[in-house]
């Protein structure tokens, strides 16, 4: 992997420091989430965890793209080469000349 420069660095540590933040909420989201009764509640709830599960999703994927790595299964390796096409040049023995 290239060496990063000192700003990408940090967009990365950003990046992964906005990743915890939205983990630790979900967390506590998810405990209070547990002890709620009301519908109504748990359906905001539903949709917090929803939207930072979305975030951290795709701080994730800015991560990658920091990093400059390509998506998974875009890289395909080169086919080998078949034997004929290997072939180039003219025949092992020359026939006699007459």
């Amino acid at each position: 992997m290239p060496r990063l420069t000192y700003s990408k660095r940090e967009r990365i540590r950003q990046a992964i420091e906005m990743q915890r933040l939205c983990f630790e909420n979900a967390q506590l989201l998810a405990g209070d989430m547990g002890g709620s009764e009301d519908k109504q509640d748990r359906a905001r709830l539903a949709v917090a965890l929803g939207n930072l599960a979305r975030n951290w999703t795709a701080l994730q994927e800015s991560i990658r793209v920091l990093k400059g790595e390509p998506l998974p299964g875009s890289y395909k390796a080169e086919k080998p080469k078949s034997k004929q096409e290997r072939h180039t040049g003219a025949p092992i023995f020359a026939p006699p000349e007459e």
